[in-house]
């Protein structure tokens, strides 16, 4: 009962993410809680396996990942692969390829091969569906290799994908040019979907250039394409490249040189916003990061004086001014994770984000046992649908987000 009280106070704060779970328009039978207690729903990824987690252990000789016997699993659209008991009350279907990206299936799980039931629960049915694949590119810009040779450069950037991607057709979405020479691409896989890559062997000359980015998605089945293209100045000329505001994880500001700066010089009064807040410098290579002693809000005016020199202290070829802007996030909550259910421990915890409040409301909405199939109508596990017809309202309460030891930056 715990475990089901928990998960709803997880649904009333339940917001969305990079995919959600979408409500199916197939009606689940609430007896079947007697015989299942999960399954998988909703929007999967397409390397997800489908999954059906029983409520007691099963009377039958199986091992912890046994393959199944009994064909229990019938899809439409078809699946091929093969059924294995994760233990004896978990069985999962594992695809022999990945699923079509953006498909609705609908599954049958054959529970009256495994225990006998009423007739109207031999057969399971349940429907889930893939993630729609999309993606979106960051160019970074260009940095030397080594701060000693500036004729030798790359160009970093990332991948965001909605979905995992084939490494094969992953490195076909992005090409580079340069002075009609094809440049070699690179990649590191991050984690959830985003990957960065490399545009490597960037050539900077007496004469000013530019590398091509282009991107298309045919190959992992995405209609979109396009380019960024990347000026590489000459090697003759020491200037800032542009300039960025960034809001998280911390405000600052980045500004792009087309030469490694000198990290010895200081650059107090080289460097310049029209602000009253105190900066810090930091260094790498050609990267020039600015942070702030005080939360800045609105539009501020940038300066860059050509006393800032490069590597070679050289000066800069002529001074660079910019406006930028940092907008004051609105305020929001937000869950930490996508897990409906909590593990049933003391002293449970309940992660959240929240920027710009300084308190929030907590509702807790408790469904008692023998409600769970009246819930389970209308509701999948994560769902929060007509809450007031299976549950009760056993907690409202303001919970305060003001510091005590010391001041806090509500804007983070």
């Amino acid at each position: 009962m715990k475990k089901l009280f928990i998960l709803v106070l997880t649904a009333v704060f339940a917001m969305n993410f990079f995919s959600g779970c979408k409500k199916s328009k197939l009606t689940i039978d609430p007896g079947f809680s007697e015989h299942i207690a999960a399954f998988t729903s909703g929007e999967i990824s397409v390397a997800s396996a489908i999954r059906i987690e029983l409520t007691d252990e099963v009377q039958l000789a199986v091992e912890n990942n046994m393959e199944a016997t009994e064909d229990l699993f019938d899809f439409s659209p078809g699946i091929s692969g093969k059924a294995y008991w994760v233990d004896k009350r978990t069985i999962e279907f594992r695809p022999d390829k990945w699923l079509d990206a953006g498909k609705k299936y609908t599954a049958e799980f054959y529970l009256k091969k495994i225990k006998k039931v009423e007739s109207k629960f031999k057969v399971f049915k349940f429907e889930f569906t893939t993630i729609k694949q999309s993606f979106a590119v960051n160019i970074d810009g260009y940095e030397p290799y080594h701060i000693e040779d500036l004729s030798k450069n790359k160009i970093t950037g990332s991948l965001i994908t909605a979905d995992v991607v084939n490494e094969k057709n992953l490195t076909q979405i992005i090409t580079a040019v340069q002075n009609g020479k094809n440049l070699p691409v690179t990649w590191i896989q991050n984690e959830n979907s985003k990957y960065s890559f490399q545009v490597d062997s960037v050539l900077r000359g007496e004469k000013a250039s530019e590398v091509v980015v282009k991107w298309d998605g045919k190959k992992i089945d995405v209609d979109a394409a396009g380019e960024e293209i990347v000026a590489i100045p000459s090697i003759l000329d020491f200037l800032v490249l542009d300039a960025k505001s960034f809001q998280e994880p911390n405000q600052f500001i980045e500004v792009r040189f087309s030469d490694p700066l000198n990290k010895s010089q200081d650059l107090n009064g080289l460097v310049t916003i029209n602000k009253e807040a105190d900066l810090n410098f930091e260094i790498n290579k050609n990267i020039l990061r600015i942070y702030f002693s005080a939360h800045i809000t609105g539009s501020l005016h940038l300066k860059v004086e050509k006393g800032v020199k490069n590597s070679m202290s050289y000066p800069l070829k002529s001074a660079f001014e910019s406006d930028l802007t940092f907008e004051n996030i609105k305020p929001a909550v937000r869950l930490l994770g996508k897990g409906t259910i909590l593990p049933d421990s003391k002293g449970l915890n309940f992660p959240f984000e929240a920027v710009n409040l300084r308190a929030v409301d907590v509702r807790i909405i408790k469904v008692f046992e023998n409600n769970v199939p009246q819930f389970l109508q209308v509701n999948n596990y994560d769902g929060q649908y007509e809450l007031k017809r299976a549950g009760r309202l056993i907690i409202a309460k303001t919970i305060s987000l003001t510091g005590t030891d010391k001041p806090l930056d509500y804007g983070k």
